[in-house]
Order: C-alpha cells, then sequence, then structure tokens
C-alpha cells in the first residue's frame, strides 16, 4: 500500500524519537505528537530540524527530519 508509511509514523511520538539536550530555532512541536503529525509540520515550515517540548512546556530537545526515516527502535 502506498501509504503504508504515513500510517506507521502514526504508531510513534515525537518523544519516541527526540534527541534530548539538542536546540532548534522556531516554534516548538509537543512531544506527544505523532512522528506522522510532526511530518507535516516539517513539510509545512520547510525546516529540518524542530524545537520539542513536553507537555508542561519546558524544552525537551529536538527532532530532525532524518529521524522520521530510522527504523523502530
Amino acid at each position: 500500500r502506498s501509504d503504508l508509511g504515513l500510517k506507521l509514523l502514526g504508531l510513534q511520538t515525537v518523544a519516541e524519537r527526540l534527541r534530548a539536550g539538542e536546540t532548534a530555532e522556531g516554534e516548538p512541536v509537543d512531544a506527544a505528537l505523532s512522528l506522522r503529525e510532526v511530518c507535516s509540520v516539517f513539510v509545512a515550515r520547510h525546516v529540518d530540524r524542530l524545537p520539542v517540548v513536553d507537555a508542561a512546556g519546558r524544552p525537551a530537545g529536538a527532532i530532525h527530519f532524518v529521524d522520521l526515516l530510522k527504523p523502530a527502535p
């Protein structure tokens, strides 16, 4: 199926792939977003790295677009 990859991205969250301690410029995304949701943010913002915050709004790290392409841990 042509959308299998996107469906798989919907099964994991940013929190599972973020790079703790890293920083990035721009408006942060929530660590609870699915990888599918954050993929849309990458495309809409034309960036390859995003800052990530936890549920309390505290910096949690960053996620890179290439992190979406790595196999699930």
